[in-house]
């Protein structure tokens, strides 16, 4: 099974999300994801989230607790969600092999967005669970 870990990240009232653009089936598709990756040998689910955020968009963050959990047995695959807090960095200078990979037909494109706590209904946000949930946790 593969072991994953994202990130939930809050600042201010944005929450920040990959913007992917990719190519599936000849045809380019736009959606969102939170920052992560697999778990590597040794690691807790806690330490890969910390070590994908630091990668991928250049900032420390501290776990506050999770926020989801979800099993994808037709692929299997465990993720893990957490909410994350800011303690330092920059945003967008991680150096993930995401960010510096030039194939885009391949892989196609990554982007480091915010987008308001209520403006994300109007986001294809993924896994779609996650973004519901979200929605529903802002809406208390």
């Amino acid at each position: 099974m593969k072991d994953t870990s994202r990130a939930i990240i809050r600042i201010d009232n944005d929450y920040v999300f990959i913007r992917r653009e990719k190519k599936v089936n000849n045809e380019y598709r736009v959606f969102y994801t939170t920052v992560g990756g697999h778990v590597e040998d040794g690691e807790t689910f806690e330490e890969t989230c910390k070590r994908e955020v630091y990668e991928e968009l250049g900032i420390n963050v501290e776990i506050e607790y999770m926020f989801y959990e979800d099993w994808f047995d037709e692929i299997d695959k465990h993720e893990k969600f957490y909410v994350v807090r800011y303690i330092d960095g920059e945003l967008g200078t991680g150096q993930g092999e995401e960010f510096i990979n030039t194939d885009i037909d391949k892989y196609g494109t990554y982007e480091i967005v915010r987008i308001n706590k209520n403006e994300l209904a109007n986001y294809n946000i993924l896994p779609i669970g996650i973004k519901e949930k979200l929605i529903k946790e802002i809406n208390k």
